[in-house]
């Protein structure tokens, strides 16, 4: 017996040795001597994302408490690989009175969530047949099929005071009675692999099972007998699915690959053709689901979307044997194909499909300093220094050294990329302790010279407080028209107040020498919060106070002011930094006036919205002094402060409540209207506006500096696609199982990786993801609360979460299944997505499936009153998009 533990405490090299000695086949035995038994035992770390096809059984030592962990955890052992003839057992430990049902014994019991899955087990039988392509009419089962027990279980399992539990297998007698119709029209049951019956039943993919249970002892001698009257044949037909890979599996294991040329034989047989033609059918959608398990088991990449050349010069590569490296300098006249072939593909990585990009990862390169560009980035500043990396090698070949002017411009990609400011920024990154030691050694290989910075041994610092692993990328700061002019005194100033009574002490102060307003407003993800700190940095700005919506929203806002100025840093009633690591957390008015008094120039004070009436508390009984600047972020969502003084948010807006002597508003949405225009020539006034920022004087003179179809041309941006499905709303069937259906199906199509799907509140966030576990078998399914788990290989992660939870900032698709929302709402909802940078997702997706009625007709050309908001928030985003 092999025994071992896995949980949060192994280092990562334990936690991956044990892993890959329990996916080992068992230690072969003696005649006479029981198999190695292997037990693996973890806290939700082998839950999903991991692969163990000769896992065989699943003990629950500890109940479950979401049904979507259920179904993951049950999945661990119904992967069946190639070849493979295994029976998966679930044990559920719970004591049983003398006589008592499981039902029973399961009631009230931590284990009856997990009993109530375990017996439905819909997740994986519907997998198995229901999800199988269908030429002709669904056949409608009303209960799953279930394995036949393990030998001898009815011996063994009294001893041990074990009870078996079974349901009905429906499936089989579905199976018997198209096999009994196929055998009256035909005189036999040599049936092909891909028959499909009348009633749409895979009888040949059935038949294929049945022979592989007996082969393996596992059919029971009643339902041997029952075949036998039918005269069935044992051994798989020599044409069969099932012969042909058993000869794929011997030449993928001799060859590291399953893409043998078209005319290749293998073992007498023409394997070639045959995989053509199973790419072919795969392509249709005619090839079962079970076989293209089968053949991806063998190996993952036999129906590649590239070339098949490149997929054999990549298994050439990963199987080489011999160190593997990327040059720096020209490639020699003498080189090899293999070293040609790398070559090209650290130039080509941006433009390869990610499947591609993840092989690239995973060749035996990891000390060599280029083949950071062939890793998939973590995040934007990451995929930026990869794409810096490979201009300047570009540059390097051709000059034999990187003193690139500033004013140099690599224009071999589109768009183009300004290698000099680059080279530049990283100097400036490196003096600031910014740059991984990764990154300095991936341009010193090409004579890279920091001139003032730091020398070649330096090994820079992280900036305290800050990950480096999620930095935001570095954006070039739009200058703000009329900003530093506004720093100048301006006579005729207007001024609101709410009269409140006792005013703050330094009042006077604001409305003699301040009283300035700029409303900023640029798109998601364009640099609005970059911009403004670089504009405030170079005024030398005695004490900045930024406000926004939730702490998340301002730990990504300290990031990005932190690669500008690290001068003093609090947050109000919350950590400023993520991780606790850098600056003060103030928690009453008091505090926040005596930290400010005993800090230098240069000061940043962030605080939530809601926090906004402690502020002006200081201001008022504590002398807090005004700020030089207050930067309201998202300012789109303070709006309504400025229709009532008695509103919370009214404090941000009016002078007597928070004193400073500039405001800057930051919005992607200054404009949001209450339906979308219905013509371009619709005019302002004509529409009902939600939102008119611009329209109040109270919020400063409008600028916007660059439009999103701008940014998207220059390659800053990704765009956006909006996908519409229609679902049937069927009546006694939940909404929300039809929508994840047709979400699914759109995920899988597009293959789409980093998913949110918005819901109403946390039940139907739960309900909607176990649905769309049900769906998507490799799929990682996150709900509220819960973290993603790093894995090697490129499965979807899709996370189920209410409007209010944080957004994740790396997504390329957004769900909407709820039409609960409002178009302000779904502004904000939509305002991650539509900040995706192109090195994250060259294209993003929001995905609406959309309940229509079973009878009706479809009606494309009807949008509904959810899809028209959709096409206002939208519009609030894009206005100068198409509509």
């Amino acid at each position: 017996m092999w025994v071992a533990s896995v949980h949060s405490r192994n280092s990562r090299t334990a936690r991956r040795e044990c892993l890959a000695r329990f996916a080992q086949p068992p230690q072969e035995t003696r005649n006479g001597r029981l198999a190695e038994l292997s037990v693996l035992c973890n806290v939700r770390l082998c839950v999903e994302g991991v692969d163990f096809p000769l896992a065989d059984s699943v003990l629950f030592a500890d109940p479950k408490q979401s049904t979507i962990d259920i179904v993951q955890a049950i999945g661990r052992a119904l992967r069946i690989g190639p070849g493979m003839n295994k029976i998966s057992t679930l044990v559920i430990p719970v004591l049983f009175g003398p006589g008592q049902r499981a039902e029973d014994a399961t009631f009230g019991t931590p284990y009856h969530l997990l009993h109530q899955v375990m017996i439905a087990l819909k997740a994986y039988d519907e997998h198995y047949f229901r999800r199988l392509p269908v030429s002709g009419t669904r056949l409608q089962l009303l209960a799953p099929a279930f394995a036949i027990r393990p030998a001898r279980a009815p011996e063994i399992a009294p001893h041990l005071m074990l009870r078996i539990m079974e349901p009905e297998p429906d499936i089989w007698e579905t199976g018997m009675a198209c096999a009994q119709d196929f055998f009256d029209t035909h005189g036999h049951l040599s049936v092909p692999s891909n028959h499909i019956s009348d009633d749409g039943f895979h009888l040949g993919c059935w038949l294929g099972y049945q022979r592989a249970l007996k082969a393996a002892g596992n059919l029971s001698p009643a339902r041997v007998a029952a075949l036998a009257t039918y005269n069935m044949p044992w051994a798989h037909p020599k044409d069969s699915t099932e012969t042909f890979l058993g000869i794929a599996q011997a030449y993928a294991r001799e060859h590291g690959h399953l893409l043998p040329e078209p005319t290749q034989s293998y073992q007498g047989r023409p394997l070639g053709e045959w995989l053509a033609e199973q790419r072919r059918q795969a392509g249709d959608g005619t090839l079962p689901a079970p076989y293209q398990r089968a053949l991806k088991d063998i190996d993952p990449w036999w129906n590649p979307a590239w070339p098949e050349e490149w997929q054999r010069m990549c298994t050439r590569a990963r199987t080489h044997g011999k160190p593997l490296a990327l040059w720096a300098g020209p490639l020699p006249t003498d080189a090899d194909p293999l070293t040609r072939w790398l070559d090209e593909q650290f130039d080509a990585f941006p433009a390869l499909a990610k499947g591609q990009q993840t092989q690239l990862a995973a060749l035996p390169l990891q000390d060599d300093p280029l083949a950071l560009a062939l890793r998939r980035p973590l995040g934007s500043q990451a995929a930026f220094h990869a794409r810096g990396l490979r201009a300047a090698r570009r540059f390097y070949r051709t000059h034999q050294h990187l003193r690139v002017p500033v004013d140099y411009l690599d224009d071999h990609t589109n768009p183009s990329f300004w290698l000099g400011k680059w080279i530049d920024d990283l100097r400036v990154l490196a003096r600031a302790g910014l740059l991984s030691r990764e990154e300095i050694d991936s341009v010193e290989v090409l004579a890279m010279e920091w001139a003032a910075g730091p020398q070649h041994a330096t090994n820079p610092t992280p900036l305290s407080g800050t990950s480096t692993d999620e930095r935001p990328p570095v954006q070039r700061p739009q200058p703000v028209p009329g900003f530093a002019d506004a720093q100048e005194h301006e006579h005729g100033q207007d001024f609101w107040v709410t009269g409140r009574e006792p005013s703050p002490p330094m009042l006077p102060d604001v409305i003699l020498k301040g009283g300035r307003r700029v409303l900023l407003s640029m798109p998601s993800g364009g640099g609005k919060t970059m911009t403004v700190a670089t504009a405030v940095h170079e005024v030398a700005s005695r004490a900045c106070l930024v406000i926004g919506p939730d702490r998340t929203y301002l730990h990504h806002v300290v990031k990005t002011w932190r690669m500008v100025s690290r001068g003093p840093l609090a947050g109000i009633k919350i950590r400023p930094a993520n991780g606790g690591g850098a600056g003060d957390k103030l928690t009453t008015a008091g505090q926040l006036a005596d930290w400010m008094r005993q800090q230098p120039s240069g000061a940043l004070v962030v605080a939530r919205f809601s926090d906004a009436a402690l502020i002006a508390e200081s201001h008022r009984d504590h002398h807090l002094p005004p700020w030089d600047h207050l930067v309201v972020e998202e300012a789109h969502r303070t709006y309504e402060g400025i229709t009532s003084s008695d509103h919370p948010h009214a404090v941000i807006h009016y002078d007597d409540g928070i004193l400073a002597y500039n405001r800057l508003y930051l919005t992607a949405t200054p404009r949001i209207p209450g339906e979308p225009p219905g013509r371009p020539g619709d005019s302002r006034t004509e529409m009902d506006w939600a939102v008119d920022m611009p329209d109040q004087p109270i919020f400063g003179t409008h600028h916007s500096i660059v439009d999103r179809e701008q940014l998207v041309d220059e390659g800053r941006l990704s765009p956006y696609q909006l996908m519409r499905i229609q679902v049937p709303d069927l009546p006694g069937f939940p909404a929300w199982r039809a929508q994840a259906i047709g979400a699914a199906q759109l995920i899988e199509q597009h293959r789409l990786r980093r998913v949110v799907a918005v819901l109403k509140d946390h039940k139907q966030a739960e309900a909607f993801g176990c649905q769309l576990a049900v769906q998507m078998l490799d799929a990682e399914i996150l709900i509220p609360r819960e973290t993603a788990v790093p894995y090697p290989h490129n499965q979807p992660v899709i996370r189920c979460q209410r409007a209010t939870d944080p957004a994740s900032s790396d997504i390329d698709a957004l769900v909407l299944p709820s039409s609960a929302y409002t178009t302000l709402e779904l502004v904000d909802i939509l305002s991650p997505l539509l900040g995706q940078h192109p090195e994250r997702a060259a294209q993003t997706a929001i995905i609406v499936p959309e309940l229509v009625s079973p009878h009706g007709e479809a009606s494309p050309a009807a949008p509904s009153a959810f899809l028209r908001r959709i096409a206002a928030a939208l519009w609030a985003h894009d206005p100068t998009g198409t509509r």
